[in-house]
């Protein structure tokens, strides 16, 4: 499962999500949520595995950091 989170409004964040073509659930006008994680670093990425542990968080994004997202969501994946 996927989702993001925003602190936009609904008619803002719809116009970047059509377009860009995001297909995921959008949290919106989620202040509350974004003063809890800080605004250090967006986007903010978390693995959850099953056991609703949490595997990996990131701030920001690189080439190297979506390779270690990959690697770490395949490896939670792979998981019994």
């Amino acid at each position: 499962m996927f989702f993001s989170a925003t602190y936009h409004d609904v008619e803002t964040a719809k116009r970047i999500t059509d377009k860009h073509h995001f297909t995921w659930t959008h949290l919106v006008e989620a202040k509350d949520m974004m003063a809890w994680i800080g605004y250090e670093g967006f986007p903010l990425t978390i693995v959850v595995d099953k056991k609703g542990i949490v595997r990996h968080a990131v701030h920001g994004t690189n080439e190297t950091k979506r390779e270690e997202l990959l690697a770490k969501i395949k490896e939670t994946e792979a998981e019994k």
